[in-house]
């Protein structure tokens, strides 16, 4: 009898010690106020919207730490040692000291974030994240490749900084929408701190805290139609204390449906305007888009501006393939005449550069179809537009992104060519193509795959439907109607018990223990 109760004792303490731990488990994620993590290690799996990308982008990690966190020195030691392109936002907050560096905009940020626990890294604001302490940069370091092998939007970013003799910033920026779609994304324009020692901010070792995140220079919503350019200029930004060669100027753009950032800059100030960020004046085209096809008289088009003010522009070049340059009328909105029968038919490039007298721009390119001659296909030529596949997606959360293909395949007669493109899809969630249009496909060259990317629609319990179109640019009566639907789920669903428990034992394996009794 004394055993049974002895026994049954041990039991009911060892159930009511297991659901605390659970309870507390499950509230780590919600909290406001992070706690302090010893060595959890979580990398979202984001598999399905990683994808090809032609172009690199430097990752913004944002770091949030404390004072109190024993484990966050380490975690940082190993989060500077990552190799790649990127830069580090401190969030240098503090549980128990809110003053040791919890400043608005840092309490803002890891809001945002969801920080819940010190110390967490989060890469391209939230796509994927580490925490726990770091004992290699392998976590990280995988982290950071996730992060450079994802698809992101078409958008460059110029910086400039200018220190003024009041310990004030004038700070300048131009976001370049190099794309065919509008780009809505939200800005964020960082002010760091090289060293917060002087602040007495300092991590679990009594050293220094880095990159701190002093306050933001802008933090707002921008759109930037295709082939377009945003600009804001701040002027006398300043925060008490600040020494010119302590701070720095970061900014970064996300996505504004998915909130990852899809390219960040860095700017030092000095007095003459930039530091490493030299103040030249940058250009665009806007017409003709990148891959069009163009015959007769065309015209070329775009801005320019100089980040100390466009009255310093002086001329804009252009010029096509390897032949001369020719000056474009305007500066600040140009163009430039071209006939296209200069040239033979096939693909060619266009070429701008832009000058105040003294500095120029980065030349900037765009290519083009040119198509004068076009000829009817041979009788025994003639191409044939097949495809294959449908695109439907079930219980996908509201504003969350799907993917999937089909193939396109020339069936017609042999060494025929044909040239393709989609030339409609539904007019819900935020749609693309890879690649969206085609030329010279021959029955030789096989099945070609399009990959499709969608972002669902924002409303719940939902069916939706529409077919995406695929056209025969030769012969618009050859066409393919691909069926699409989609539905959004009518509950978010519950993650069932036996899959909190797993990952609960993974953090606190006491609980295995338990259970073995």
């Amino acid at each position: 009898m004394s055993t049974l109760l002895i026994t049954g004792g041990f039991n009911m303490v060892k159930k009511s010690l297991i659901i605390g731990i659970i309870l507390v488990g499950m509230t780590i994620i919600p909290m406001l106020n992070a706690q302090i993590v010893e060595n959890i290690t979580i990398v979202k799996d984001f598999t399905t919207s990683i994808g090809d990308r032609d172009s690199h982008h430097k990752v913004l990690i944002e770091f949030g730490t404390a004072t109190t966190c024993p484990s966050c020195p380490s975690h940082e030691f190993y989060v500077y040692q990552i190799s790649g392109d990127y830069q580090i936002v401190t969030l240098a907050c503090s549980h128990y000291e809110p003053s040791a560096g919890y400043t608005e905009a840092i309490k803002s940020r890891a809001t945002e974030l969801g920080l819940s626990a010190y110390p967490t890294s989060f890469f391209d604001g939230g796509f994927t994240f580490i925490i726990g302490g770091q004992y290699s940069v392998t976590n990280l370091q995988n982290a950071y490749d996730a992060c450079q092998g994802r698809t992101v939007a078409d958008v460059e970013i110029t910086l400039f900084a200018i220190w003024n003799d009041d310990n004030t910033m004038k700070i300048s920026i131009y976001v370049d929408n190099t794309g065919s779609k509008t780009y809505y994304g939200h800005l964020h324009i960082y002010v760091l701190e090289k060293d917060s020692g002087h602040r007495n901010w300092l991590n679990y070792n009594n050293e220094p805290f880095k990159d701190v995140l002093l306050g933001y220079a802008y933090n707002n919503d921008i759109r930037v139609n295709p082939r377009n350019t945003w600009y804001k200029t701040i002027n006398d930004w300043t925060y008490s204390n600040i020494s010119m060669d302590n701070v720095y100027v970061v900014a970064a753009v996300f996505d504004r449906l998915l909130g990852y950032s899809d390219e960040a800059a860095v700017a030092e100030p000095s007095k003459t305007g930039g530091g490493g960020n030299t103040p030249v004046p940058i250009l665009t085209i806007s017409s003709p888009k990148d891959g069009e096809i163009v015959n007769n008289t065309i015209t070329i088009s775009g801005t320019a501006h100089h980040p100390e003010g466009d009255g310093k522009l002086k001329w804009v070049l252009v010029k096509i393939d390897q032949n001369d340059w020719e000056y474009a009328d305007g500066t600040v909105y140009w163009s430039h005449e071209w006939n296209t029968k200069t040239v033979e038919d096939g693909e060619h490039t266009i070429y701008a550069v832009c000058s105040d007298g003294k500095k120029s721009s980065a030349i900037y390119s765009t290519s083009i179809i040119v198509q004068n001659n076009k000829t009817e296909p041979e009788p025994d030529k003639i191409p044939d537009l097949e495809c294959y596949g449908s695109l439907s997606w079930a219980n996908v959360r509201p504003k969350s992104p799907v993917s999937g293909e089909f193939v396109i395949e020339n069936m017609g007669d042999p060494e025929s060519l044909l040239s393709w493109q989609i030339e409609k899809n539904p007019e819900w969630g935020d749609w693309a193509f890879n690649p969206n249009y085609g030329i010279d496909l021959s029955p030789e060259d096989g099945a070609l795959k399009v990959n499709v990317t969608v972002v669902a629609p924002e409303e719940n319990n939902n069916e939706f439907d529409g077919e995406v179109k695929v056209v025969n640019m030769d012969n618009i009566s050859d066409y393919y109607i691909i069926p699409v639907s989609l539905s959004t789920p009518k509950n978010t669903p519950l993650i069932p018990f036996w899959q909190i428990l797993k990952q609960l034992i993974e953090w606190f394996p006491i609980i295995e223990y338990l259970f073995r009794f």
